[in-house]
């Protein structure tokens, strides 16, 4: 849920499929580096995505929170890997 100090995640936002396509092609194609705080928010702002708001997920551990979230429940249910 958004509060006034935690804004939606991409998904809520409903941009979770774009921002996922963009850093993919950022990194795959371009090359870009995706642990730059600055390139990640400009691929953030690409998908029409507060820049600073990206910046903020990853410097606070949302992100990585999010993540580990994610993991715990793929290996319940027993997913071990992505497709390439």
């Amino acid at each position: 849920s958004d509060t006034p100090d935690k804004p939606a995640s991409p998904e809520a936002n409903g941009a979770g499929e774009a921002i996922h396509d963009a850093l993919f092609h950022a990194y795959q194609v371009e090359g870009r580096n995706l642990y730059d705080l600055d390139v990640l928010a400009d691929v953030a702002k690409s998908v029409g995505l507060d820049p600073d708001a990206a910046r903020a997920a990853v410097s606070d551990g949302v992100a990585a929170q999010a993540v580990a979230k994610d993991q715990a429940t793929s290996r319940q249910v027993g997913v071990t890997s992505v497709p390439t």
